[in-house]
């Protein structure tokens, strides 16, 4: 397992990290309402970086997604 002790996440990368992981697994909005308990307007506002999820919706976030709080936090790779 990878360790991420010195990374520094990026919020400016939460939104389109959330869309982008979104989009590949077919999920849509009100899937992930439905899941994390929260509006469909919420999972708008967090996928344009608007605002974030509370720090214990996390947990459920990240487990629904198959990825870990990293992948949501950092930098897109540029090809």
């Amino acid at each position: 397992m990878a360790r991420h002790s010195n990374v520094e996440p990026d919020w400016s990368s939460f939104g389109p990290n959330l869309t982008r992981i979104m989009q590949v697994r077919g999920i849509t909005h009100e899937d992930m309402a439905r899941v994390m308990g929260v509006s469909e307007r919420m999972v708008y506002y967090w996928a344009s970086g608007k605002i974030y999820p509370r720090v214990t919706k996390f947990d459920i976030l990240t487990r629904f997604l198959n990825v870990n709080f990293f992948e949501l936090v950092r930098p897109l790779k540029r090809a």
